[in-house]
């Protein structure tokens, strides 16, 4: 638990609850770890155990870098693999592949850093989207750099919030309505799960 990401403080929230649940009837050891300077020292640790639960969010915890690590290593861990963690950290390919396989998914424009700008984005909003709409960071977890924008006056600051996470911005449609979750375990659905927001956006 931990990492560098922005998501850190959920990360170690998740960590905190896994090990209370599983200490009962495990023996757990909890790792907070935090990649400065690149230091994955605490490989060292994960290789004594029988495997390891990966409460890392976003960054190289949820984005395939220390899955491929854990690989190469030969250290069982929780989780998604590394390919399938890759893809899942861009929202811009998961939502194409969704696509693919005849899923609705809302209207969305990609944008990288060098051909960011405002006016740009706003001729591309009066073509595909009414307000109010969504600007985002493409790859970042827990609603970070996320915006619902109601009007052009806060565009700029979005933008500049949404670069703050990713060299990558994307405007996304916005569909009011229900919040709904379903996880997954291996290759079976868990149950359907409604989440009730209190706020405007639901985040962690």
């Amino acid at each position: 638990m931990g990492g560098s990401s922005s998501e850190k403080n959920i990360s170690i929230k998740t960590g905190n609850a896994i090990v209370a649940s599983l200490s009962g009837r495990y023996e757990v050891k909890p790792l907070n770890v935090s990649f400065h300077n690149n230091d994955i020292s605490f490989l060292e640790e994960l290789q004594k155990g029988d495997v390891v639960f990966n409460a890392l969010h976003g960054g190289s915890g949820e984005n395939g870098d220390i899955q491929s690590v854990l690989d190469m290593k030969g250290i069982s861990y929780t989780g998604s693999g590394s390919k399938a963690s890759k893809i899942c950290m861009d929202k811009h390919f998961s939502k194409l592949i969704a696509q693919m396989e005849g899923l609705k998914v809302p209207d969305w424009v990609l944008y990288k850093h060098s051909n960011i700008n405002s006016q740009k984005m706003f001729n591309v909003k009066k073509e595909r989207f009414s307000y109010p709409y969504i600007i985002k960071p493409n790859s970042e977890g827990s609603t970070m750099g996320l915006a619902k924008i109601d009007n052009e006056d806060q565009v700029d600051s979005a933008i500049s919030e949404a670069l703050e996470f990713s060299s990558e911005i994307m405007i996304e449609e916005y569909i009011s309505g229900r919040e709904i979750t379903v996880g997954i375990l291996g290759n079976k659905a868990l149950p359907i799960v409604e989440i009730f927001p209190q706020k405007d956006l639901f985040d962690y």
